[in-house]
């Protein structure tokens, strides 16, 4: 089932981890262009996260059910749906976006997936 009234793009990066070598590889682009409903978290969904899952999550993403999109992928593009205006960002350029928790919703016909997504900062001045 599509997504109910999507607003953005987003396109994902994600680390390749090698058993062999035991190291995990720069991101790599994954994903692109796939439809979303971006909107902010609210305090109900949170009560239903891990408690590894809550710290700096802000924003939440509903994609289509079985979509490839797991915890620690990165978001690298976020645009609005017309798939060339950036999204309006309340965070800094600096900022990446992290998937932290991913929740699949039950089969049915508005099945879906829930991305929660955290904004970490970086390259700001250490405390």
């Amino acid at each position: 089932m599509p997504v109910i009234l999507p607003n953005a793009l987003i396109s994902t990066a994600r680390a390749v981890y090698t058993a062999s070598s035991g190291q995990t590889s720069e991101p790599v682009a994954y994903l692109a262009a796939v439809p979303a409903y971006l909107a902010p978290v609210r305090a109900t969904q949170l009560a239903t996260l891990p408690e590894n899952a809550l710290s700096q999550v802000t924003y939440c993403a509903r994609v289509e059910s079985g979509t490839d999109i797991v915890a620690n992928d990165l978001v690298t593009l976020i645009t609005l749906a017309d798939g060339l205006t950036p999204w309006p960002s309340p965070f800094p350029a600096s900022a990446v976006c992290v998937v932290k928790y991913a929740q699949e919703s039950a089969p049915g016909i508005l099945a879906e997936r829930v991305l929660y997504l955290a904004f970490i900062l970086t390259g700001g001045p250490a405390f």
